[in-house]
């Protein structure tokens, strides 16, 4: 009985290693796609800077050509 109960004994041992390194692989995993998550989270905060930027400079820019464009009587003033 007693070999039988070493071949058992061994036998869960190693079931129990492969179990644990699964976990681990499995946690690992889960670790890195949670820093790629929170690094696309932070350069989402990136692009929303950059695009309100850009869409601020070119309303500036239509603003100035609307002023530039405008003609102004003889009997009226500048707003510039």
């Amino acid at each position: 009985m007693e070999p039988i109960a070493e071949q058992v004994e061994e036998l869960v041992n190693s079931i129990g290693d492969d179990i644990k390194n699964v976990s681990d692989s499995v946690v690992i995993t889960l670790a890195k796609k949670q820093r790629v998550q929170a690094a696309a989270s932070s350069n989402a905060g990136v692009y929303a800077g950059v695009s309100f930027g850009v869409i601020g400079l070119v309303a500036a820019g239509a603003m100035f050509a609307a002023c530039n464009k405008k003609r102004v009587a003889n009997n009226e003033e500048a707003l510039l």
